[in-house]
């Protein structure tokens, strides 16, 4: 490939551009969901087509998808989203009815935008906003889709090179009809998740949520447990962080959980 030219965009992206200016994505062995950016807007266009030709279907669509909801008005941002959108469509018309399986399991979107990274989930409709990096550890459907973990790594110290700060779980479930109220879903979280020995002191409860703080009485963690409904579904989101960590990490943590948004 010697008329291709090596370049590192501004957020550290490595990938090759020909002698037509066409971007060329060396190496997708290790696939990693990265949160887009508008000033990485052209990588991740490039990447998440490069990973479809590849026969990594839901991986590329991640990207596509992703870069729909960017929010800026850039206008070479808007013809990307257009590119990603039409790209999207094929796909819908190529794959016909396997393209529900592809869609659902690329489920999940990551931006990052104003110094905060957001994760949506567009089959459950949440959103939780993020002000450290996230790494996504574990997504999986359960339950022939009637239910979806998600496990999130964060890291405090953007140096960190090894382990997490605090780990993020949201288990949500789907109902044929009935959206319970919040006490029902509680309990119902409580009886799949079976008896436990955590200490729960409640911060905030509405007809929506009900937060608590929480802790480990044998053990040095604690963070926060939040059970959320929106129609026809439940979540319960836990983040937990070592003891030690408590002071640096506890209000950033109370205001992720409860800016937790079900938007349905």
């Amino acid at each position: 490939m010697p008329d291709w030219h090596f370049f590192v965009d501004r957020d550290g992206n490595k990938y090759y551009y020909d002698l037509a200016s066409k971007i060329r994505i060396a190496d997708t062995t290790n696939i990693d969901l990265k949160a887009v950016t508008s000033t990485g807007a052209d990588y991740y266009l490039n990447y998440g087509i490069e990973l479809i030709n590849e026969g990594k279907i839901p991986e590329g669509l991640f990207y596509l998808k992703s870069l729909r909801l960017l929010k800026s008005d850039n206008s070479r941002i808007k013809k990307i989203q257009i590119e990603a959108t039409r790209r999207i469509d094929y796909l819908y018309k190529k794959h016909s009815s396997r393209f529900e399986n592809f869609d659902r399991d690329s489920t999940i979107a990551i931006t990052f935008e104003e110094d905060k990274y957001n994760i949506y989930n567009s089959y459950l409709y949440y959103q939780i906003i993020l002000k450290d990096k996230p790494r996504i550890l574990s997504q999986k459907w359960k339950y022939n889709y009637k239910g979806y973990g998600l496990k999130i790594g964060l890291m405090n110290d953007p140096d960190q090179q090894d382990g997490f700060d605090y780990i993020i779980g949201i288990e949500s479930r789907i109902f044929k009809e009935i959206t319970p109220t919040v006490a029902e879903a509680f309990q119902s979280w409580i009886f799949e998740t079976g008896m436990d020995t955590l200490q729960r002191e409640e911060i905030l409860k509405d007809d929506r949520r009900i937060i608590f703080k929480i802790k480990y009485p044998d053990a040095p963690f604690q963070g926060f447990e939040g059970v959320f409904i929106s129609k026809n579904k439940s979540h319960l989101v836990r983040i937990f962080y070592h003891s030690s960590l408590e002071q640096k990490l506890n209000e950033d943590l109370k205001d992720i959980i409860k800016n937790f948004k079900t938007i349905q």
